[in-house]
């Protein structure tokens, strides 16, 4: 159920989680700790597909500065 606003891809929980290859229970226990930035529409989580994009190239470069 991925929603289009202005030139934006806003995605769920469910589809939060998939993209970042965790469980939904872990995102939704560690978005805030994370730094994400949520929206809701009509009472659904919704998190901007560039901003999880940005998190994953932050952790990819953390965990090879760490190797």
């Amino acid at each position: 159920m991925a929603i289009e606003l202005r030139q934006e891809t806003y995605l769920t929980l469910s589809e939060s989680a998939q993209e970042i290859g965790r469980a939904k229970q872990t995102v939704y226990q560690n978005w805030r700790a994370w730094g994400w930035t949520s929206y809701v529409y009509g009472g659904t989580l919704l998190f901007k597909k560039s901003n999880l994009q940005e998190w994953l190239q932050t952790q990819v470069k953390e965990t090879s500065q760490k190797n």
